[in-house]
């Protein structure tokens, strides 16, 4: 990974860390399930970088959120949803033109789809989600729910690993829930 990388990815999370407090130790373990699963699937460098990067970077659009709306552990109306929803588009407007951006903005934006069709913002369904934005899909989801989040309580490894296998095939796409229940175990977690 060059060092250009890097450090616009770090000043990035650091941003989004001052903002949101634990965003940046939640990027890094999304990244590492990810690109643990990504190798399972024996995806080549390229796309494992892709992954990488755009775990990684996941989640900064909430950069353009406002943070009560980010700290808000009560029950969303349905304007703050909308608004969340939004942070998966931010990302474009950061104006980050660089060779190793290519195609990760189109999967920040898809991470938040759904293997069904039913997720957002565009209800992509299937194969027509990115590889990557599916990959990371898995892992966020693993993370919240096992270590939980300002508005959600932590269930544990076992108890979110059972989750990701009930989406399967509605909320997952099914190859890489299989893949990343393969590799799980062999993952060590990161800044928990």
């Amino acid at each position: 990974m060059s060092s250009e990388r890097q450090d616009t990815i770090r000043k990035l999370l650091t941003a989004l860390e001052d903002h949101h407090p634990g965003e940046m130790r939640h990027a890094e373990r999304v990244a590492v399930v990810a690109v643990a699963t990504a190798n399972e699937l024996g995806l080549d460098d390229s796309t494992l970088e892709r992954v990488h990067s755009s775990s990684m970077l996941h989640d900064v659009g909430k950069l353009s959120l406002n943070a009560d709306l980010l700290q808000s552990t009560g029950l969303l109306t349905r304007e703050d949803r909308e608004q969340l929803e939004t942070h998966v588009d931010a990302i474009q407007f950061l104006n980050i033109d660089h060779a190793w951006m290519e195609g990760v903005p189109r999967i920040i934006r898809s991470h938040h789809e759904r293997w069904d069709g039913t997720g957002y913002p565009n209800q992509l369904k299937g194969e027509d989600i990115p590889i990557e934005a599916r990959l990371i899909a898995v892992a966020e989801v693993y993370d919240t729910l096992a270590y939980g989040a300002i508005w959600k309580e932590p269930i544990g490894e076992d108890a979110a690993a059972a989750e990701i296998e009930k989406g399967s095939g509605t909320w997952f796409d099914p190859s890489i829930v299989e893949a990343f229940q393969r590799v799980r175990h062999l993952i060590q977690p990161v800044n928990v």
